[in-house]
């Protein structure tokens, strides 16, 4: 199996339509989270249509409407082969899209596609959406996966400094839910400024893809997201991928 989350940033132009479902196919993804999408509910369904094949794609468009907010068209997709997984939307905010699914296999899993947003106080709401996300759920794997807006350790960021602060309360967020984060190859940072002014900037803030339970640890051990830097986005695409055996780099431990 193999998953998606990107940070597309925008989706009104055809040629990011086609890297995305290139990418979709020559991957084989089964199940994606985009973010940063930039489609306005006035265009959602014109764009979506250009996805073709059996897609199934919903957004949280409807929670971003906000007249008030500056960043109105920055809408999440998920999406998932319905040929392969049924699923329902159990939950959306303006920063999340939460979903439970199961494939033809009979497995079943949840899947949160995240986009934090960049002013501290908005992205604690974040936090405290994925806490009761956690308390209302069995004991399914979980994959939460997307662009935490958030690094974990300062040495996860080049030419700026972040607030401690704000990497503690991350970090107590995962250790509270005992969420796993997956090993990763492809480089140390999900994330530039793309400067040659001097002023280059670096981090990683989609963590890695995802974090998943011991759950999903015991049924598929060998699972390692890739950093991909083929695309245009400032943001590398994650490539989730999943299985039982092989010589892949698998969980990381704290």
């Amino acid at each position: 199996m193999a998953f998606l989350a990107w940070n597309v940033r925008g989706l009104n132009k055809d040629a990011r339509i086609k890297e995305v479902k290139t990418l979709l196919a020559a991957k084989r993804i089964e199940i994606f989270g985009l973010n940063e999408t930039k489609i306005k509910k006035q265009r959602q369904d014109e764009v979506r249509e250009k996805f073709g094949g059996n897609w199934e794609i919903h957004t949280n468009v409807d929670e971003v409407q906000d007249p008030n907010e500056t960043e109105t068209g920055n809408s999440i997709w998920l999406g998932w082969e319905n040929s392969i997984w049924e699923g329902e939307i159990i939950s959306k905010s303006k920063q999340h899209i939460h979903c439970k699914l199961r494939n033809l296999g009979g497995l079943k899993i949840y899947f949160t596609t995240i986009y934090g947003k960049n002013r501290k106080a908005v992205r604690e709401l974040l936090w405290d959406k994925i806490r009761e996300i956690k308390v209302n759920m069995d004991s399914l794997p979980w994959i939460i996966s997307g662009d935490f807006n958030e690094i974990r350790y300062q040495t996860e960021r080049e030419g700026q400094g972040d607030d401690e602060d704000d990497s503690r309360k991350f970090n107590e967020l995962i250790d509270n839910l005992d969420l796993i984060e997956m090993g990763t190859t492809g480089g140390d940072f999900t994330w530039t400024n793309c400067s040659n002014r001097g002023n280059l900037v670096r981090s990683k803030i989609d963590r890695t893809g995802t974090f998943t339970n011991e759950e999903w640890k015991m049924k598929w051990p060998v699972t390692i997201v890739e950093f991909y830097k083929g695309g245009t986005s400032d943001h590398v695409a994650q490539l989730i991928k999943i299985g039982r055996e092989g010589k892949q780099k698998a969980f990381q431990s704290f």
